[in-house]
């Protein structure tokens, strides 16, 4: 894993000497992707930026179970879905994750 929200933030205040920085939103430990920051005055509309649409990437692996219950785990448990199942499970997945309106 990186830096966290907070180790950015405090090396964005050394660098630049700035008297306030914030960010937008916390970084999950396991995502990538950018960390957008206010410094000084402009921190007063972080408010402002951080309501913006976000979007996530991932990768399913149907079948697979990690001890964490995701891919910085150990396997524990792994089994092959058959064809009529897995489409049956992706239909599921795709409810879950279709925006309520």
């Amino acid at each position: 894993a990186g830096p966290t929200s907070h180790d950015v933030v405090q090396m964005v205040k050394r660098t630049i000497g700035a008297r306030k920085v914030g960010h937008t939103g916390t970084l999950d430990p396991a995502a990538t992707g950018v960390l957008t920051l206010c410094v000084n005055g402009a921190t007063k509309r972080a408010g402002d930026l951080a309501g913006g649409e976000k979007i996530y990437e991932f990768t399913l692996v149907l079948g697979a179970q990690t001890d964490t219950d995701d891919d910085t785990g150990t396997p524990i448990h792994e089994r092959i879905v058959e064809q009529k199942h897995r489409d049956q499970q992706i239909q599921y997945i795709e409810l879950l994750l279709t925006p309520h309106r």
